[in-house]
């Protein structure tokens, strides 16, 4: 119990942004992946995007493939 508790707290103080995602990994004594993995458990999501947001974020990824895909051709 204690140690949902501890991730509902982090999870929230990062969604706030009122703890990184270098001091949250430290306090559960893992790395990022592993703090991230956490806040993903069934019934929470920190992480929460908007549409606009994911654009925003998938953009430059759209554009490296765009870039790749014509010099593929080339």
């Amino acid at each position: 119990m204690a140690r949902k508790i501890t991730i509902y707290t982090l999870g929230h103080l990062y969604s706030e942004g009122k703890l990184s995602s270098g001091l949250g990994p430290q306090i559960v004594s893992g790395n990022r992946l592993e703090f991230y993995g956490l806040l993903s458990e069934p019934d929470f999501s920190a992480i929460a995007y908007t549409e606009e947001e994911l654009k925003l974020e998938a953009q430059p990824c759209r554009e490296i493939a765009a870039r790749v895909k014509r010099t593929d051709i080339v």
